[in-house]
């Protein structure tokens, strides 16, 4: 069996090539922590510090936050609730429920272009029934879907 051994900061990790990935030179049968080979293991760089070098947190960015509010307004000129939608797609199956004219829903940052529509991501706190036969009504607090974009840009 093949092995390649590499030594780190904080132990060997034992890579056996064609089988498994284990820790500590432990057979992968041994270790808790075995992972298969067609899995992905991420080892983040390390970052260089000369000695005596004191690392300063506040230089490190705050994070920026992953979701932001916003009010559903109108859409078309007519204020209305916006159908909240299980795929970024005008199919009536696709909608959960509607969320109110008025009311907030989080958005995740994404977006997607779909039926000529723009999409945006995100996460409603209050769903309620929509009127449309093909809805799922699936009325679930905090689902993440789609809601076009007219009724949340400004």
């Amino acid at each position: 069996m093949n092995r390649i051994f590499i030594l780190g900061t904080a132990g060997a990790i034992a890579l056996v090539v064609g089988g498994k990935i284990a820790l500590n030179k432990q057979p992968a049968s041994e270790s808790a922590l075995a992972v298969q080979s067609n899995s992905v293991l991420s080892i983040p760089s390390p970052i260089a510090v000369s000695p005596g070098q004191q690392l300063n947190p506040s230089s490190t960015p705050a994070p920026s936050p992953s979701y932001y509010s916003r009010r559903i307004s109108t859409c078309a000129g007519a204020g209305r609730n916006a159908n909240f939608r299980a795929h970024p797609s005008l199919d009536p199956r696709s909608i959960l429920g509607v969320i109110r004219y008025g009311e907030s829903v989080q958005l995740t940052g994404k977006v997607i272009q779909g039926d000529g529509v723009t999409w945006y991501e995100a996460i409603a706190p209050a769903l309620y029934s929509s009127l449309d036969a093909g809805a799922q009504n699936r009325l679930e607090s905090n689902q993440i879907g789609w809601i076009a974009s007219c009724f949340i840009e400004d």
